[in-house]
């Protein structure tokens, strides 16, 4: 039995705003596999493994760009 974990917010939005997932879809990973879940109607659609490792390489990258000085 595979664990599901619904992919970061960060991730979802960066894939609403590329037109991969509509409103009210989530991309979950399950094993070695993403799909796209629609909450309302709990319909399912597989999302392609590239897609997911690139938006998360482009996000990570966003992220570690972000500095900030801590204060003591």
């Amino acid at each position: 039995m595979s664990v599901e974990n619904v992919l970061s917010n960060n991730i979802l939005e960066q894939l609403r705003s590329n037109g991969l997932i509509t409103r009210q879809e989530v991309v979950i990973n399950s094993g070695d596999i993403y799909y796209a879940k629609d909450v309302l109607t709990n319909e399912k659609r597989i999302v392609e493994n590239s897609i997911i490792d690139q938006i998360q390489s482009i996000t990570i990258t966003e992220n570690s760009n972000t500095k900030t000085i801590l204060k003591g």
